[in-house]
């Protein structure tokens, strides 16, 4: 007697309903049992049967020329083999042995053509399986386009599952494409300031960790300009934080238009901004730094019946005149240079000095 339950649960029949499997009459189905080691399919073989694992693991082995066999895959518990060979008509492509203790529902050639005559259900199971071992290797693509070529001329219903296949592959793309679009939200979004638009304290920190790294290496210049937006709280204070808000994006908007392609900017904290230059040194920084103050210093922040005057003060340092043992060293530098420019009356750039 055959279990229903048994061969209902496997991949081959997945979707099929008890009633339809109960119709097709247990003369479709053989039932037989492998001991570990066991050689289940020879290489070579004829291909005219296809197996359900009802219990059990199999592994397929490839034999090589030189006498040795090579792993190629695992099969386990309700999935199904040999119907590759069987569709394309010709001998076993490798060994299957009995991993440990395997019983097996086998159906011959006839009978599985019949099945799917009768179940169109299966050839979706059946595709879907293809399919999924093409996903995993590149080499299944070609067996499965010759093997729907050959079959095509016998059973023409075999070729709606070659188009499931071609409409699957195409979906497949369109999901990838998908993804690869919100893996790129998401880095966006991972890597940029929410408020201003400009990359997050996190990225420009590992940046300049990975810039100050290769310039030590490489032995190039590097400086960084700190930004502080001046008596900051004050726009809080009178005008509220939507105004405060508004600040911090048009300055940061500002500054980004000011930067090269090379530097990297962002956002440090707060009213305070970095810009990062590589293969810069401290005098260079400094003339960018005051192409950045004269530009925000020109501009007036319009917002309904307000006009706001806006000025920042920036501090300069570099990797080669500081002698710094570390990145930390190079942004502490440019802190004092920044407190130093503060102190001289704000709305000015100060270059860092021993």
């Amino acid at each position: 007697m055959i279990d229903i339950e048994k061969i209902s649960s496997n991949k081959l029949f997945e979707g099929v309903s008890r009633v339809d499997l109960e119709n097709l009459g247990e003369d479709c189905f053989k039932i037989s049992k492998f001991n570990p080691g066991d050689i289940i399919v020879s290489q070579n073989a004829d291909s005219d049967q296809v197996f359900l694992i009802v219990g059990g693991k199999v592994k397929v082995m490839k034999a090589m020329p030189e006498g040795k066999e090579v792993f190629l895959a695992q099969r386990e518990k309700n999935e199904f083999f040999g119907e590759l060979g069987l569709l394309e008509n010709r001998p076993r492509s490798a060994n299957i042995y009995a991993e440990d203790q395997v019983e097996l529902v086998i159906i011959s050639k006839e009978n599985f053509f019949d099945i799917i005559e009768k179940i169109p259900k299966i050839k979706d199971n059946v595709t879907q399986s293809i399919s999924e071992r093409w996903r995993k290797s590149d080499h299944i693509f070609t067996l499965l386009f010759d093997n729907f070529k050959k079959i095509s001329a016998q059973k023409k219903e075999l070729e709606k599952a070659k188009q499931k296949i071609e409409e699957y592959s195409q979906r497949l793309k369109i999901a990838n494409d998908e993804l690869t679009v919100k893996n790129e939200q998401l880095y966006h979004i991972a890597v940029t300031d929410k408020l201003t638009n400009v990359y997050n304290r996190a990225y420009i920190m590992d940046h300049l960790t990975k810039e100050y790294a290769k310039s030590k290496r490489h032995k190039l210049n590097l400086s960084c300009i700190l930004i502080d937006i001046d008596k900051f709280k004050n726009f809080n204070d009178e005008y509220g934080h939507l105004i405060g808000d508004l600040v911090l994006k048009k300055t940061a908007q500002e500054i980004n238009d000011c930067v090269r392609k090379e530097d990297v900017f962002g956002r440090y904290g707060g009213e305070e901004f970095l810009i990062i230059l590589p293969n810069t040194n401290s005098d260079q920084a400094e003339i960018l730094a005051e192409k950045v103050r004269m530009k925000i210093a020109k501009n007036e922040y319009r917002n309904d019946d307000l006009n706001l005057k806006v000025t920042i003060s920036l501090g300069v340092a570099d990797i080669d005149s500081t002698q710094t043992n570390s990145e930390d060293d190079l942004l502490k530098n440019a802190d004092v240079a920044l407190y130093q420019a503060k102190h001289k009356g704000r709305n000015c750039t100060v270059k860092f000095r021993k």
